[in-house]
């Protein structure tokens, strides 16, 4: 493709971008929307025209237009700053005591089998061999066992 072409092609597409870019940013504007897609766009165009060695004019203005979009899009808000505080400090507490009935059931869910486990092992020791396989017990008890000092361990005085 031709680079006339290529710019009568995207010209459009180039020039809604910087009408875009030369507005103030309003979080509301309904052309806010479609500046990710012309972003997106612009980049690949810039690919293009870099690897078909078009002008350095075409490639300026779609460099200037990739920044311009980027600065926009990716720009630093310092109401983002203390975001993450407000979260943590705020908003997830808040959130864990709205859906106290749900954590509290999520928590039992995952105590109660490991507690009722945990005596029933107590209790019948070879209830041990049901839950692990065979091989992990024995090296469990080889781990734990009074050799340990084999195996670069200490003994617990």
């Amino acid at each position: 493709m031709s680079q006339r072409l290529f710019e009568t092609r995207y010209d459009r597409d180039w020039q809604t971008l910087e009408a875009i870019l030369d507005k103030k940013f309003d979080s509301a504007d309904s052309e806010n929307a479609s500046l990710p897609v012309l972003y997106r766009r612009a980049c690949h165009q810039l690919a293009i025209a870099k690897h078909r060695r078009y002008s350095s004019q075409l490639i300026s203005r779609l460099n200037q237009l990739v920044l311009r979009g980027h600065h926009r899009l990716y720009q630093y808000s310092p109401r983002f700053q203390t975001r993450w505080l407000r979260f943590f400090a705020y908003d997830f507490p808040r959130s864990i005591r709205r859906n106290a009935n749900y954590v509290w059931a999520a928590t039992a869910l995952f105590y109660l089998p490991l507690i009722v486990l945990g005596i029933a092992c107590y209790v019948n020791g070879d209830l041990i061999y049901s839950l692990v396989a065979p091989e992990f017990v024995a090296q469990f008890e080889q781990m734990y066992s009074d050799d340990a000092e084999k195996f670069g361990r200490e003994r617990a005085s």
